[in-house]
């Protein structure tokens, strides 16, 4: 804090004179010098410099005295004094950021551009409403994912930006030439295949073969029995791609309704907000009911689009064993 002492001005003051241990200037009128609780006292351009350089580089509650070893922390009030009117704005805007950042219990709300808004909730998970509108997961605090969990929703927001669909179709119905590693897919026939490079090959095992066969078996090749683990694979494969292509299908129609039903209630408050302007308030109340409605309809979409992700990992035999928490095995324990 500030020295009373150090800060009258008047014949007394005119006749103190110190000196800056950082400028090594003497002779400094009192009135020009500020102290910290810790008793180092120095100049008030040393101090601003300090404290500019600081509040530059991103620091703000941990702003320490310039004495050296010294680990006091400076007062708040001090630097804001001292410093420019701008520089004092940054330097409260950092201390809310850093208060933010270290409380669990409050983050920011996602929105782009950002609103300015930070929200607080007791649990670190469910989801919220910021005054903004937008609604997001407190948790990862991506979009609303509702009933998924945190992990179910970047898995299947990962496994759809990748198109994992055509790669799982690619490992059911295809099989890499030996010699160009090409994908080769089957119709149907025998089991030796011909690669567009001219390689012959056994379809069931992969390896390279000659070119005379018959119906059942290959000259040459040993792999004329029925492959079980390859089989096996096929069949898992074709199962899981059918799985998603299912899911998938019914999350993006509700998906795609909710974006059109987002547009309609944009349109619906245009035309509430328009009339109240021309009109009166009682006009825009009487709008209220359909926007209650068309929000109650958009949360219920939402959480009916992403329960197709949540059945697809939540019952999908072991797809999602691995990763599943303790607290989501109990719960589909008790479905």
């Amino acid at each position: 804090v500030f020295d009373p002492s150090l800060m009258n001005s008047g014949h007394s003051s005119k006749k103190k004179r110190m000196s800056c241990d950082i400028c090594i200037e003497d002779g400094i009128p009192s009135h020009a010098m500020t102290r910290m609780e810790c008793g180092h006292s120095f100049c008030n351009d040393c101090w601003k410099e300090h404290f500019t350089v600081r509040i530059n580089e991103g620091e703000s509650k941990r702003i320490k005295c310039m004495a050296h070893k010294c680990n006091a922390i400076c007062d708040e009030d001090v630097v804001r004094k001292l410093v420019r009117p701008e520089l004092a704005e940054k330097f409260d805007r950092f201390l809310v950021e850093s208060y933010v950042e270290d409380n669990k219990k409050i983050k920011w709300c996602p929105s782009v551009p950002h609103c300015g808004n930070a929200i607080r909730k007791e649990d670190d998970d469910g989801e919220v409403e910021c005054s903004c509108g937008l609604q997001f997961c407190f948790g990862c605090l991506g979009e609303s994912h509702s009933p998924c969990s945190c992990l179910m929703w970047k898995l299947w927001s990962k496994k759809c930006a990748e198109e994992s669909e055509t790669v799982t179709w690619m490992t059911a119905n295809t099989q890499l030439c030996p010699k160009c590693s090409k994908p080769v897919n089957r119709i149907s026939g025998c089991n030796l295949m011909t690669c567009i490079c001219g390689q012959h090959f056994c379809w069931l095992c992969g390896g390279a073969t000659g070119l005379d066969h018959t119906w059942t078996s290959i000259s040459g090749h040993s792999c004329g029995r029925y492959n079980d683990d390859k089989e096996w694979q096929l069949e898992r494969a074709k199962r899981d791609s059918n799985r998603y292509a299912h899911y998938h299908y019914q999350y993006k129609a509700h998906a795609d309704s909710l974006k059109l039903e987002d547009k309609l209630k944009k349109s619906i408050l245009k035309k509430a907000v328009l009339n109240s302007e021309t009109k009166n308030q009682a006009v825009f109340n009487d709008y209220n009911w359909v926007i209650k409605g068309m929000d109650l309809l958009s949360r219920s979409r939402r959480i009916l689009s992403n329960s197709f992700p949540f059945v697809f990992y939540m019952f999908g035999e072991e797809l999602f064993k691995d990763e599943m928490s303790d607290k989501d095995r109990e719960i589909k324990k008790n479905l």
